[in-house]
């Protein structure tokens, strides 16, 4: 989290409600190949996000044949920026079965998360994707993830601190764009 007082770690906690929801982690993926796999974790998004879900998946699905977002240790990080979504989204997927994304070491990914910002914002997509990245570069800590069941300790194992930073920085891209949480 960007360092400030209490007042601002506390909105960061109300921000990270609003962003990263009960509705915005999907705990059992059914879909095993990456463009399945985006379409099902879209459904998550309602209208408050996605302006057109087909333009959206289309865009997500291009940057996809641009070059894999597969990374190692079973992540996988889809993402776009585009005029069909309103304001900045993240969804957080697990698979048992695995996605393939085709990352680097050849295995297939397990936590996906896709990253979702409208087209005109520079500069937040890797800020975004380092501090992801950042969440599950642990291996026990993946492991957790992928052992409970239960959404709120999936929260937990995944790392407030993290997921604080990374809520602020989508808080900051509303609020540059007066979008409403």
């Amino acid at each position: 989290m960007i360092a400030g007082d209490h007042n601002e770690r506390e909105s960061s906690t109300m921000n990270l409600a609003r962003l990263i929801t009960e509705d915005h982690i999907i705990m059992d993926l059914q879909s095993t190949e990456s463009s399945d796999c985006i379409v099902e974790m879209t459904r998550a998004l309602d209208k408050t996000v996605v302006n057109d879900r087909t333009e959206l998946i289309s865009s997500i699905l291009g940057r996809e044949q641009l070059a894999p977002t597969g990374i190692e240790n079973g992540i996988a990080i889809p993402h776009t920026k585009t005029d069909a979504v309103r304001k900045p989204a993240l969804v957080i997927g697990r698979s048992r079965k695995g996605v393939e994304f085709h990352a680097n070491d050849g295995k297939p990914s397990h936590l996906i998360f896709l990253l979702l910002l409208p087209a005109r914002k520079k500069g937040l997509l890797f800020s975004l994707m380092s501090g992801i990245i950042k969440c599950v570069r642990d291996a026990e800590k993946r492991e957790r993830l992928f052992d409970t069941d239960d959404v709120q300790t999936f929260m937990e194992h995944l790392g407030a601190t993290r997921l604080f930073h990374i809520s602020s920085l989508l808080e900051q891209e509303r609020t540059q764009q007066n979008v409403p949480a």
